[in-house]
């Protein structure tokens, strides 16, 4: 899903849910629990605000724009596995193209992973949630929250067929990603895409300190910069350095 385009004026323009949403001067602003924020240090205030459906529902993400660059070794560990489809699913992007996702894990072998990489959006709160554990209102009403932050759903059986009908298509009208996780007998309505990962391929302990915070910010910055996703990080950095050694010191 593309980031709402509006039209800015004086008076704060309502939005029915937080994440990437574009003013009609291009301005890409990221809408948290703390309000509005652009990514090109423009001085102006973000023209929207946020009403969501319920006073009981809350932002669930605080990706923090102003965070360095994440350490090369951490970008390099990202790039070995960004073009994995569970991967970009999880990055703090609007992504929405389908009624949800669905992967085959019948021995829950993805959970762990999953909590990890979920840091990619910086969370309040895990997204990533049990169903035997959460209420079907609980999912659907959070499926309507954001646009940068994906809500996967772990431990589908059959007997869940029905919830599963239900929940991709609520999610073909909401602006959040649905992630569906569970064993390989399940049906899928047709609105429910398959995919499939090599995450478990890397190791808890290799990517547990890897800080996806830092990457996820460096990844939403660069969308709302209409930068490319892909890039030379190193090659960056030294343009970067040899930019700032051509400043004036008072301006640096």
């Amino acid at each position: 899903m593309s980031p709402t385009s509006t039209t800015r004026s004086t008076r704060k323009i309502v939005l029915d849910h937080y994440g990437l949403h574009t003013d009609t001067n291009g301005v890409v602003w990221l809408e948290q629990e703390r309000g509005g924020t652009n990514a090109l240090a423009l001085a102006e205030k973000s023209p929207f605000t946020v009403q969501l459906r319920s006073k009981l529902l809350k932002c669930n993400h605080f990706i923090p724009l102003a965070n360095p660059l994440p350490d090369l070794s951490h970008w390099f560990v990202y790039e070995q596995m960004r073009d994995d489809p569970l991967v970009r699913l999880l990055e703090p992007v609007p992504s929405k193209s389908s009624g949800g996702h669905f992967i085959s894990d019948p021995r829950c072998k993805l959970t762990l992973h999953l909590v990890i990489l979920s840091r990619l959006t910086s969370p309040i709160r895990s997204i990533v949630l049990n169903v035997h554990q959460t209420r079907p209102q609980t999912i659907i009403n959070e499926l309507s929250v954001t646009n940068c932050q994906p809500l996967v759903i772990v431990g589908l059986e059959p007997k869940h067929t029905e919830l599963i009908e239900t929940l991709s298509k609520v999610s073909l009208t909401s602006p959040r990603e649905l992630i569906l996780v569970g064993s390989d007998d399940l049906i899928m309505p047709s609105t429910l895409k398959s995919i499939e990962t090599t995450i478990t391929d890397f190791p808890v302990e290799d990517i547990a300190a890897i800080q996806w915070e830092s990457i996820g910010a460096t990844i939403c910055r660069r969308f709302m910069r209409n930068e490319p996703r892909e890039f030379d990080m190193v090659e960056w950095q030294r343009q970067r350095a040899d930019r700032r050694a051509r400043k004036p010191d008072h301006l640096r």
